[in-house]
């Protein structure tokens, strides 16, 4: 079975929406894909669009996204070319994050919203994502049931096989 670190990438970017409320249309969009690129893909992910993804979202770790090695963000030192005008991100235009902070969503202060808000919407982040992770795991466990179900089939076609060798 997969641990997180591990997960497919359409779920490291369904996870990177989830951090900053997007679906995954919005996403798209933001990132100038395709609809369906991200919610139809069964395997990797074209360089070009990867491209577009990181140039929208420069504090993405590019290895984290590309392997699920890593931190989902990269730090403030890290990072390169996100003061470049039009590389920030939402929750940057409304707030920039502290100097000394990771530049994480979890770190910034949406305009207005008190502490506390940011605290349950973080949480409620963590929630969903959690639950992805849940939905990951399922479906991880099924596959596994049906592969064991495979095998024992496929066991008992050689030993029928055996069988019928002998009976010969």
């Amino acid at each position: 079975m997969d641990s997180p670190k591990h997960m497919e990438l359409k779920n490291r970017i369904k996870a990177v929406c989830v951090i900053f409320k997007l679906s995954v249309r919005e996403f798209e969009r933001e990132c100038q894909l395709n609809r369906g690129n991200i919610s139809n893909m069964t395997g990797a992910l074209g360089s070009d669009k990867i491209s577009k993804i990181i140039a929208r979202y420069p504090s993405i770790n590019l290895y984290w996204l590309l392997t699920g090695e890593g931190e989902m963000f990269l730090s403030r030192s890290e990072k390169t070319g996100s003061d470049a005008p039009g590389k920030e991100e939402p929750a940057q235009r409304e707030e920039p994050a502290k100097a000394e902070t990771v530049d994480r969503p979890a770190n910034r202060t949406h305009e207005g919203a008190a502490p506390a808000e940011n605290d349950n919407s973080l949480l409620q982040a963590h929630r969903e994502l959690i639950g992805l992770l849940r939905t990951h795991i399922r479906l991880q466990n099924e596959q596994l049931r049906l592969q064991n179900d495979q095998l024992r089939l496929l066991d008992e076609m050689i030993e029928r096989i055996k069988n019928k060798g002998k009976v010969l």
